[in-house]
């Protein structure tokens, strides 16, 4: 991940959508759930840059594992439309959901709203018990440059998730 994320050879939508697809059907197929995978109206030869492929592919991995790991899941569904100025991520899960008003946005959660955040883009999580999960980013292509302060809030941030 780490050689792919810096090769600017792979700074492209096209890539960025291949490694998204490999990474859900490797970790998806491991557990018998079923991929349903739709990049539609990608421009597939868009330039990105290396935070934002970085953070997209990161938030991705990490709402994948939550489905694979917790959801209980028979099928997920990934949406990827990247048109006019910003990509729309939408994974989608039919496993057994859970109450967001008792949710302790674990630091995975928390991982995901910061990424998020320092691309300038918005997620949301919209989930019940027994009718699965979804998960929605936007984000834009020229995202803002996170001030110093914020990127060192998100660095405590993934180090506590790491270590924990």
């Amino acid at each position: 991940d780490i050689v792919w994320a810096v090769n600017p050879a792979r700074d492209n939508a096209e890539d960025l959508v291949h490694r998204m697809r490999k990474f859900a059907n490797d970790i998806l197929s491991a557990g018998d759930t079923e991929l349903h995978f739709h990049s539609i109206d990608t421009d597939k030869t868009r330039k990105l840059t290396p935070d934002f492929k970085r953070h997209v592919y990161l938030i991705f991995k990490e709402c994948i594992n939550n489905a694979a790991k917790h959801s209980q899941c028979k099928s997920v569904t990934v949406e990827i439309n990247m048109n006019r100025g910003q990509m729309l991520l939408k994974i989608t899960d039919d496993g057994k959901g859970f109450d967001m008003s008792n949710s302790n946005d674990g630091n995975g959660l928390k991982s995901m709203r910061t990424r998020a955040g320092l691309l300038g883009g918005t997620l949301r999580f919209h989930s019940e018990p027994g009718k699965g999960t979804s998960m929605e980013l936007e984000v834009p292509f020229r995202h803002r440059v996170a001030p110093e302060s914020e990127i060192g809030t998100a660095r405590k941030i993934f180090r506590a998730a790491r270590w924990s």
